[in-house]
């Protein structure tokens, strides 16, 4: 099956003015991706209840590279069929010298979240993973985001 081409992507929103960190949305729910699998509303509730009741955050990756971590993800909002966050970026000549560049630039123009279903179906009839329960394992700063 063919997905149209999303009008909506994940996508980077802001950057603060001294370059520490960025605003993004994550993903939109209930809307199949380039991925063919639908986050569900309410999929990541859970999740965000014990994640905010912990004082946790979601570790930031670059590319979806986890050996290339640099930041931290906080301040998670749902707003309407949107999951928001905010990316404090770390201090390091990584990110300082490769990301912070490519985010003004704008080589670095969405973020993309890994996802780990706990409860799910592919719908028979569209061949998409409607994702029904889920937890995070991190959101990257990627060039182009498939959400």
């Amino acid at each position: 099956m063919k997905i149209e081409q999303q009008k909506y992507f994940g996508q980077i929103t802001a950057i603060n003015a001294d370059e520490r960190y960025v605003d993004a949305i994550i993903l939109h729910f209930d809307r199949p991706n380039l991925n063919m699998w639908s986050p569900m509303a309410g999929c990541l509730d859970d999740f965000l209840k014990t994640l905010t009741a912990s004082n946790k955050f979601i570790p930031a990756c670059y590319q979806h590279d986890e050996n290339k971590l640099i930041g931290q993800w906080r301040d998670l909002e749902i707003e309407g069929d949107v999951l928001k966050a905010r990316c404090y970026l770390d201090n390091i000549p990584f990110v300082n010298e490769t990301v912070i560049p490519q985010l003004k630039s704008g080589s670095l123009q969405g973020a993309s979240p890994t996802l780990i279903p706990t409860d799910g179906k592919r719908n028979a009839t569209t061949g998409i993973m409607e994702v029904n329960v889920a937890n995070i394992l991190e959101f990257s700063l990627v060039s182009i985001p498939a959400d």
